[in-house]
């Protein structure tokens, strides 16, 4: 009996080692990106210059590389891919990006023949490892002679990025759910971090090849104010041909303060108002008549 009971621990504890050892590869598979700032690991991301559009419809754009605070030079990264998927007017379109270097800054040139919405993918090498980098934003332009569309430029194959799947001008608001697609091409599930403009680690999601993501509105204003822009960036560890790829990509989302006024403080303020100045005139009424 004791030496059953012997076989029937050991059998047990093998099944629970073996149990953790499963579940600790699991979660180490899943677990999401520890936030760069604190492991000192490159955090990529464009900073784009003024677009300068011209009279024939055309549009001039310079996405400049930063990590973190600092400004990333052409002489220490190899690009091995950079490319502009454009949406405009439900027609998709690939342009070619020419990297060039400007105040010790690489900088990613966009030529648009017209205005529209821009998902800039820069594939590189930087410090031995591999990158990619995006922007998902819309250019302007406000010519009145657009000229055609050149010959699409090839996608670089097997390259993962982000596309927004229901937003077609990436005019992405808060309060609004935004759906995005991971193109993998592995379909298999990936942690993606999101982080804040100052790069703090907002929430971590397991995504298959699409998932949702809503940024919380701002608080109400008391009086009617401007909206303002706030970046949001996804990170993801992925995996090409067994080496480890990074994947960073930035939206711009638009909080319109407007829309969140508190209507019960406004019915307040403008009911007092009235009051003040009703008040007012019949003390001024008041006082001519007795002049009178």
């Amino acid at each position: 009996m004791a030496g059953f009971f012997s076989v029937y621990k050991a059998t047990g504890l093998l099944f629970g080692v073996l149990l953790w050892l499963t579940a600790g590869r699991a979660a180490a598979e899943a677990l999401p990106l520890s936030p760069p700032e604190a492991a000192g690991a490159p955090f990529l991301h464009f900073s784009l210059s003024d677009p300068v559009d011209q009279w024939d419809g055309s549009a001039t754009a310079d996405f400049f590389l930063w990590d973190g605070d600092r400004p990333v030079p052409k002489e220490e990264i190899d690009v091995l891919a950079a490319v502009c998927r454009c949406r405009a007017e439900e027609e998709t379109h690939v342009l070619p990006l020419t990297v060039r270097e400007e105040e010790e800054n690489a900088a990613f040139r966009l030529v648009l023949p017209r205005r529209a919405s821009c998902n800039i993918i820069a594939k590189l090498r930087y410090r031995g490892q591999l990158y990619v980098v995006q922007a998902l934003r819309p250019v302007y332009a406000r010519g009145r002679d657009p000229a055609d569309w050149p010959e699409d430029a090839a996608m670089p194959a097997d390259t993962p990025y982000l596309e927004a799947e229901t937003e077609e001008g990436y005019n992405f608001r808060t309060g609004s759910p935004m759906s995005f697609i991971l193109q993998q091409g592995e379909g298999r599930s990936a942690a993606v971090a999101v982080y804040d403009k100052d790069r703090c680690l907002l929430e971590t999601l397991t995504v298959q090849d699409r998932f949702t993501y809503e940024v919380t509105p701002l608080p109400r204003l008391k009086v009617p104010g401007r909206g303002s822009r706030d970046e949001v960036f996804f990170a993801a560890l992925l995996e090409e041909g067994g080496e480890p790829l990074h994947l960073f990509t930035q939206i711009s989302v638009f909080h319109d303060r407007r829309f969140y006024l508190d209507v019960l403080h406004g019915v307040a303020v403008l009911l007092a108002a009235g009051g003040v100045t009703g008040a007012f005139i019949l003390i001024r009424r008041r006082k001519r008549r007795r002049g009178a």
